[in-house]
């Protein structure tokens, strides 16, 4: 649902973007890498790993998983049950 309400997926569609985006040559990326549930729960950390992703992925230092061309990326942490969210838009 955060990717329909971002506009990146049409009603509906989230959940299929996520899916469909682990190719490089796509336009959009959600979780080229697995996210944070891949690498488990580990409070705060997550907070510098998550914003350390799209900063070298607009560097192009992502190696395989380098999205060509990036120019914008967004990360989102949702909050206890989803009560609250931080949005981060990040440009090169």
């Amino acid at each position: 649902m955060s990717l329909e309400a971002a506009g990146f997926a049409g009603r509906g569609r989230g959940a299929y973007l996520a899916r469909e985006t682990k190719s490089p040559e796509r336009q959009t990326a959600a979780q080229h890498d697995g996210g944070l549930k891949a690498r488990g729960s580990s409070g705060w950390r997550d907070r510098r790993y998550q914003l350390s992703k799209p900063i070298t992925q607009l560097r192009g230092e992502t190696g395989k998983n380098q999205v060509i061309d990036a120019r914008v990326a967004m990360t989102q942490s949702l909050g206890g049950v989803a009560a609250n969210a931080v949005t981060h838009i990040f440009t090169n």
